[in-house]
């Protein structure tokens, strides 16, 4: 069938590496070759690494 369609790549293989489960979005994530996810966030906000200057805009980032 996909073979009939015009423009349709033929004659490749695909090889999935890894499968994750996204329960709360409701689908699969199949991962290939050197794609790279998103990290999770991070034990500590940023807004810890930041100071304040009197006009609360930032004035250092660590």
């Amino acid at each position: 069938m996909l073979g009939e369609l015009q423009g349709a790549p033929t004659g490749f293989k695909i090889h999935i590496r890894q499968l994750k489960i996204s329960g709360g979005a409701g689908f699969i994530i199949a991962i290939s070759g050197e794609i790279l996810t998103m990290p999770g966030l991070s034990k500590t906000p940023a807004v810890f690494k930041m100071n304040l200057n009197q006009n609360g805009r930032i004035a250092h980032f660590y």
